[in-house]
């Protein structure tokens, strides 16, 4: 599972399109169990799967984040947010 960054608004349009060409031009990296995250995303974790469930024309895939194998982090940008059809990103007040 990777935590995109506000910056991957164009990797996430392409992991979104035709599996063939899901990952083309994005840097990825490969776990040793086969898990593949992205590269430079924020958050990194290499988990179990718990359950596909089919909805419409997505298959939403559950993880058991309780058996984390892996996690990596990286604090140079906020998280992607998609919300309306449309990227924005979080930010913080206070």
């Amino acid at each position: 599972m990777s935590v995109l960054a506000d910056h991957h608004d164009l990797a996430c349009r392409r992991l979104a399109g035709p599996v063939d060409q899901r990952f083309d031009g994005v840097s990825v990296v490969e776990g040793e169990d086969g898990a593949v995250t992205i590269g430079d995303a924020l958050a990194r974790f290499e988990c179990s799967l718990h359950r596909e469930v089919v909805a419409g024309d997505h298959t939403i895939v559950l993880l058991r984040l309780h058996v984390v194998e892996h996690a990596a982090h990286d604090d140079s940008g906020s998280p992607l947010v998609f919300h309306r059809s449309g990227f924005g990103t979080m930010a913080v007040t206070g």
